[in-house]
């Protein structure tokens, strides 16, 4: 049983992480940023490492959480998809030093490429001002960078899905 629910866990992570390059994608029309944000959240939230899954939260608990995620996602802005990458970016690095299995440990590794390569070219250009955007990264440049994150995160889906968790 547990095995299964591991590996439901990194394919949570791979949904996770698609919501959010999803989100930023700079084709993707902007009334649709928003609800897949919060989708990502909902993701990230049944798949994070720091809390135990089997553990229920207070209704003061639950409210501040929903409040939280409900704030980040109706002020979103390049800000705070900078912040919230960089601390899944730094959740994920985490797992890639706790994980055991050598292909549990490639899986996040490459899933946390995916999340540097997003930060790193599609997330901070978005921070500079409009007239050294285009000039920072080309429309095609960032279509390029779109469609390669898609095949990493298609071979991630494949790898999370074949992997076979170490059983505790």
């Amino acid at each position: 049983m547990m095995p299964k629910l591991k590996r439901s866990r990194d394919l949570l992570l791979v949904l996770a992480i698609a919501l959010l390059l999803a989100g930023g994608s700079a084709h993707l029309d902007a009334t649709w940023r928003q609800p897949l944000f919060f989708a990502h959240l909902g993701a990230f939230l049944l798949w994070q490492p720091l809390v135990a899954g089997s553990r229920r939260m207070s209704p003061r608990d639950a409210l501040v959480v929903a409040g939280g995620a409900a704030l980040a996602t109706l002020f979103l802005n390049p800000w705070i998809t900078l912040i919230w990458t960089t601390l899944v970016t730094a959740l994920v690095g985490g797992r890639v030093l706790d994980s055991g299995a050598r292909e549990q440990r490639w899986f996040y590794l490459g899933v946390l490429f995916a999340l540097f390569a997003f930060l790193f070219s599609l997330v901070l250009p978005d921070l500079l001002p409009t007239e050294l955007r285009d000039t920072a990264i080309t429309p095609a440049a960032r279509r390029f960078i779109e469609t390669g994150l898609g095949f990493a995160l298609a071979g991630l889906l494949l790898a999370a899905w074949r992997i076979k968790p170490k059983s505790n």
